[in-house]
């Protein structure tokens, strides 16, 4: 049997208070079971303690209970908590908590449990070692809103049938598979140890894969939980990117955003316009506020104007208001080479400036200069190495007013147009 490490947990600090914020109305599937154990032998073993994650951001001051001492009455509305010797408690956020933060408690022979956790009410701390169930619910006990149920026995949550001390009936608001998990087995200790990363809907899914749990249906030396938890301050719905124009388009959709400030839009060049490998780095090439705190649903964008030929890599690069990073997805657009032009250009006749754009259809050494009517060079504008694509050039000439030429080669092209200064 694998052995996984102790729980790790971390409290996830933003910027804003309770004066800002009210507490969270939670929904059934924004908080999953992630860990239960009821065996206690070992020097270092840990007996009657549990781990959640949120699958929700929450507000300080948000409180939900998790108990496990009560039974579902059929017909009924409600649990019946009667058994006050069971585990009973509630969380209080002590602070705004991102989707993605684990929380954990162990009670009895433990010194120390995590801040935040109250029990009212009950005066035992007991985890059944022979079937037992953790119920998650926001409200009171005699009006709750079933928020996740996790049973472990040979039965599972029954369908009908006498109740008793190893059975319970599942709330009718949850549901087997989305957001209520049973295993049909005596159970001393469980843990997922999948990815507690990336999309929130796939993050709820994996919870459910009974592939990425481990359990022990037999007294042993104590199994602890460990998770390679990550938070997720922006849950991303879509992230692409496309070539219009010889401009790459970049889009993105946000479904909630936690303390975001906003993302810097990152670039790397695969290979040049003969498709040949190109090492580039990541370059960062504008930012875009983010929505702080939100629930909302954003569309997002950002335009790369003419960024060359080639193909490229885009990212986004995410940053919290406290300074925390997250890179986000990673989308490859391809711009095929059209052909070299010198365009004309603009204003014409100018004064006392212009504007000289042209395009290049592969990375070449690139020669720009400036005649008068009389086939004198009279300025050198570009004399270097450039990248395929389109490039411009601002032409400020201290010369008499008249006819002008401007010439453009790079490798076997080459082209003249004419321009007017007027002082």
């Amino acid at each position: 049997m694998k052995r996984i490490t102790f729980v790790t947990f971390f409290w996830l600090m933003l910027l804003m208070g309770l004066d800002v914020f009210a507490q969270t109305t939670l929904a059934a599937g924004d908080i999953a079971v992630v860990g239960a154990w009821s065996d206690k032998t070992g020097t270092n073993a840990k007996d009657n303690a549990f781990a959640i994650v949120l699958l929700k951001s929450i507000t300080a001051g948000t409180a939900f209970t998790v108990t496990d001492r009560g039974w579902y009455t059929p017909g009924s509305s409600f649990y019946n908590f009667t058994a006050t010797s069971e585990l009973n408690y509630v969380f209080t956020a002590p602070q705004n908590l991102l989707a993605g933060t684990v929380l954990y408690w162990y009670g009895i022979g433990n010194s120390s449990n995590s801040s935040g956790w109250t029990t009212p009410g009950a005066t035992g701390q007991n985890l059944s070692n022979l079937a037992d169930q953790l119920i998650i619910y926001q409200g009171t006990e005699s009006s709750p809103t079933f928020i996740y149920a996790f049973n472990w026995g040979t039965t599972g949550f029954i369908t009908s049938g006498t109740l008793n001390s190893t059975t319970s009936y599942l709330p009718s608001t949850l549901t087997l598979g989305v957001n209520a998990m049973e295993w049909k087995v005596r159970m001393f200790n469980s843990a997922y140890t999948g990815p507690l990363s990336g999309n929130l809907n796939t993050l709820r899914t994996n919870i459910m894969n009974s592939a990425y749990w481990t359990y022990e249906s037999t007294l042993g030396s104590g199994v602890y939980p460990s998770f390679p938890a990550s938070p997720m301050p922006v849950e991303l719905s879509s992230f692409s990117v496309t070539a219009k124009n010889g401009s790459a388009l970049v889009n993105w959709v946000t479904a909630s955003e936690v303390n975001n400030a906003g993302f810097y839009i990152e670039r790397k060049r695969l290979t040049d316009a003969n498709e040949g490998p190109v090492v580039k780095e990541w370059e960062q090439l504008g930012f875009v506020k983010g929505y702080g705190y939100t629930n909302e649903k954003h569309d997002y964008s950002y335009s790369d104007v003419n960024p060359g030929v080639g193909t490229f890599q885009y990212r986004l690069h995410q940053i919290d208001n406290d300074g925390r990073e997250n890179y986000l997805r990673v989308a490859q657009v391809t711009f095929k080479p059209g052909a070299s032009r010198l365009d004309q250009n603009f204003p014409n006749p100018f004064n006392p400036s212009t504007k000289i754009s042209y395009y290049i259809s592969h990375d070449d050494l690139v020669v720009l200069k400036i005649y008068n009517v009389l086939g004198k060079e009279v300025a050198t504008l570009v004399n270097t190495y450039q990248q395929a694509g389109t490039h411009y050039v601002d032409f400020r000439p201290e010369l008499a007013s008249g006819m002008y030429y401007y010439k453009i080669t790079a490798g076997n092209f080459s082209e003249i147009k004419k321009m007017l200064y007027i002082k």
